[in-house]
C-alpha cells in the first residue's frame, strides 16, 4: 500500500475523471466536440489511452462521418490501436462513466478547463525540469542558459494567452479590429512607423512590427548610412525609440552619424572641430534632444546571437518606446556555442533567432548584410536576392532527378516537382515550384562517380559527403559522396559512392536553382545542396554605378532596390546620398520628412 501511494503521489498533474467523462459524452452526442476541440487538444489529455481515443474522434469529425461508439472501435482497429487502449470494454466503460454524471455542455466545458489546467501544470513542471538541467550545464555561456530559459518561460506563456488564436472567428475579429484600428489612424493622422523616405513607406507600407528586413550591397554602398537615416527619422519625426547593435563601429562613431544626418554637417569636420559657432549651437540642440531621447547603442563586437537576443529583450522591457532594433551587420554576428558544420548554416541560425526576436518583441528588426563574392565576378554589379547566398550553380548537362528530401534527417519525398534540369520543369504539384535563375558563365567542374554518373557543378556548390556537406572545392578524389538508390519496390536506401575524377571544364552557362522548403535534393542520384531563400520579409538592395570613383564626395543618386517583400510588392526607387553628411534624402518628396533640427 505504501509504494502504491507514493507512486499515485508523484504522479503528474491530471483528472482521468474528467477525461473519461468528456470522451464518453462525446461518444453519446458528437455535436459537443466542436465547442470541446476549441478548448482541448490532443496533448491536453495526460493518459496515453485517452489521447488516441480523442484523436480518433477528430479524425471522424474532420471527415464529416458521423461519430458513435461502432464508428470509434472499426477506427482505432483498423489502425491497430484497439488493444493498446483496452479494446471494447474501454469504450463501453467510457458511455457508462459519462451517464453517470450530468452531462450538460456548460458542465463538460468545466471538465474541459480542468483537464487543460492540469495540462499547463504539466507543462510547468516540465519547462521547469529543462531549466534546473541547464543550471547544472558548465558547458555553456550564460547568455545563452539565460535566453534558452526565458525561451521556454515565452512558450508557455504564448500557450496560455494564444489558445484560441487558431480559432476562425477570434482571427476575423481580430483582423476586424485592426482594419478598424487602421481605418481610425487615418482619421486622426496618428503617426505610423515609417522609415523617412516617401517611396520606400509607398511600396512597404511602413515598417511593420515583427518583420525582419534585410539592407544588403557591396561595400562602401552606404548601407549603415541609410539604416541610421531610418533611426533618425524615428527619433526625432515619430519621438520613439531606437536600439542599435554595432558590431563594426563604435558608439562614437554611431552617435557621430547620427548629429551629422541632422545637421548636415559633415562628419569629418565634427571629429576635427572645425564647425562655425552657429553649426556649434545646431550640435548642442541636437545632443540636447538626443539626451532626452531613447536611443541604445551597443557596440560589443563579436557578439553572439543569444547574447544579442538577451541585451534586446532587456533594452526592450527598459525602454517601452523602443520602435526598431538595427543591427550591423549579419557577418560579424557569432553563432555561440551551438554546433553547426558550416558558416551557411550558422547564419540561417542567426536571420531565424532574429526573426523570431522580432515577432516576439513586435518590433521591426533591421540586419545589414554582405553581398556574397559571387557578384565580384559579374561584368554586371547591380545586386540580385541569389547574390544573399552562399550556395553555388548547376551546370547545364545536370539532371535533377523525380526525388526529393525536406530537411538534414534526409527523409524522403516521392512527389514530383521537376523532371528534367535540361527539359521541362513540371509542376504538377502548384504548392512545391521550382525558380530557376540563369547567372553568367562561371567556372564548372564535372564530378565522375561510381565511374557511370557525372555531374557539373561550380566551385562553391555543396555536396553530401560520408562526413559532411561539402563545397566542391573542398572535395578530392575517392572521397565519398551519399547516393541514393532504389533497393526494392517502394524501399530506399542511401549508400557512399566514392568520387573517381573531378575535372575542371572551361567556363559555362550556370543556374540557381531555387526549390522553397527544400535544403536537399537529388542530381543524378546524388545529394546535393539546395539554395536557402532568407528569413527576411523585407529585402532591399543599394546600388550606385561608381562606388570608387576617386572623387565620391559630390552627391549621388542611389537605386534602392526591395528584391523580396513578402506581403506585398517590390519595385525600385531613388535616392540622392551626400557622402559628406551621409545624408539620404528622397529625390521628389524630400520636402515630406523633417529632421532632426
Amino acid at each position: 500500500m505504501r509504494n502504491q501511494y507514493v507512486y499515485y503521489h508523484f504522479l503528474p498533474p491530471q483528472n482521468y475523471l474528467a477525461e473519461e467523462i468528456i470522451i464518453g459524452s462525446i461518444l453519446i452526442n458528437e455535436s459537443y466536440l466542436s465547442r470541446i476541440s476549441q478548448i482541448v487538444t490532443t496533448e491536453t489529455f495526460f493518459w496515453e489511452c485517452h489521447k488516441i481515443i480523442y484523436r480518433g474522434l477528430l479524425e471522424l469529425y474532420k471527415k464529416k462521418i458521423s461519430i458513435s461508439a461502432l464508428k470509434i472501435l472499426y477506427t482505432l482497429w483498423n489502425k491497430k490501436k484497439l488493444k493498446q487502449i483496452g479494446g471494447i470494454s474501454k469504450i463501453t466503460s467510457l458511455i457508462k462513466q459519462s451517464q453517470s454524471f450530468i452531462s450538460k455542455k456548460a458542465h463538460l466545458e468545466e471538465y474541459a478547463k480542468i483537464i487543460y489546467y492540469h495540462y499547463i501544470q504539466r507543462l510547468i513542471i516540465q519547462y521547469g525540469y529543462h531549466i534546473i538541467q541547464l543550471g547544472y550545464t558548465n558547458k555553456l555561456s550564460n547568455d545563452y542558459l539565460h535566453n534558452t530559459a526565458l525561451n521556454y518561460l515565452n512558450s508557455l506563456l504564448e500557450i496560455t494567452q494564444k489558445k484560441d488564436s487558431d480559432k476562425l472567428e477570434t482571427l476575423i475579429g481580430d483582423l476586424l479590429v485592426k482594419i478598424t484600428n487602421e481605418e481610425e489612424r487615418a482619421i486622426n493622422n496618428t503617426p505610423k512607423t515609417t522609415s523617412g523616405f516617401y517611396d520606400f513607406d509607398k511600396l512597404t507600407n511602413g515598417l511593420t512590427n515583427g518583420d525582419l528586413i534585410v539592407i544588403a550591397g557591396r561595400p562602401s554602398m552606404g548601407k549603415t548610412s541609410f539604416a541610421i537615416n531610418i533611426a533618425k527619422h524615428i527619433l526625432s519625426t515619430l519621438n520613439l525609440g531606437v536600439c542599435i547593435f554595432s558590431l563594426e563601429m563604435s558608439k562614437l562613431q554611431i552617435l557621430h552619424k547620427i548629429i551629422s544626418i541632422s545637421s548636415h554637417i559633415p562628419v569629418e569636420s565634427l571629429i576635427s572641430g572645425q564647425i562655425s559657432k552657429k553649426e556649434w549651437c545646431l550640435v548642442q540642440s541636437i545632443c540636447n534632444k538626443l539626451l532626452i531621447s531613447d536611443l541604445c547603442i551597443n557596440d560589443t563586437p563579436n557578439i553572439s546571437i543569444d547574447d544579442l537576443a538577451c541585451k534586446a529583450k532587456i533594452i526592450k522591457k527598459e525602454f517601452q518606446t523602443i520602435q526598431i532594433i538595427i543591427i550591423d551587420y549579419l557577418q560579424l554576428i557569432q553563432a555561440g556555442n551551438i554546433n553547426r558544420k558550416n558558416r551557411t548554416q550558422e547564419l540561417g541560425y542567426i536571420t531565424r533567432t532574429l526573426k523570431l526576436l522580432a515577432r516576439e518583441l513586435e518590433v521591426p528588426v533591421i540586419i545589414l548584410s554582405q553581398l556574397n563574392r559571387n557578384i565580384e565576378t559579374r561584368i554586371n554589379k547591380r545586386p540580385m536576392l541569389s547574390d544573399l547566398r552562399e550556395s553555388g550553380c548547376i551546370g547545364p548537362n545536370t539532371k535533377i532527378d523525380r526525388k526529393y528530401y525536406k530537411d538534414q534527417n534526409l527523409k524522403f519525398n516521392s512527389k514530383l516537382i521537376i523532371s528534367d534540369f535540361s527539359g521541362k520543369f513540371s509542376t504538377d504539384i502548384n504548392r512545391y515550384q521550382a525558380k530557376i535563375i540563369k547567372s553568367l558563365k562561371q567556372y564548372v567542374y564535372t564530378h565522375i562517380i561510381n565511374k557511370i554518373k557525372f555531374i557539373q557543378l561550380t566551385h562553391n556548390h555543396k555536396i553530401l559527403t560520408a562526413t559532411k556537406w561539402k563545397k566542391q572545392d573542398q572535395l578530392y578524389q575517392e572521397h565519398l559522396t551519399i547516393e541514393y538508390k532504389e533497393y526494392k519496390p517502394n524501399r530506399n536506401i542511401l549508400e557512399f559512392s566514392p568520387i573517381n575524377n573531378i575535372q575542371l571544364i572551361q567556363k559555362s552557362n550556370v543556374y540557381d536553382l531555387q526549390i522553397h522548403d527544400y535544403l536537399n535534393f537529388l542530381t543524378n542520384n546524388v545529394v546535393i545542396h539546395n539554395s536557402i531563400e532568407q528569413d527576411a520579409d523585407i529585402v532591399l538592395m543599394l546600388y550606385r554605378d561608381d562606388p570608387y570613383q576617386k572623387n565620391n564626395n559630390s552627391p549621388k543618386l542611389l537605386d534602392i532596390i526591395i528584391s523580396k517583400h513578402r506581403n506585398g510588392p517590390i519595385g525600385a526607387f531613388q535616392l540622392l546620398f551626400d557622402p559628406l553628411s551621409t545624408v539620404f534624402s528622397s529625390v521628389k518628396h524630400a520636402e515630406i520628412y523633417n529632421g532632426l533640427n
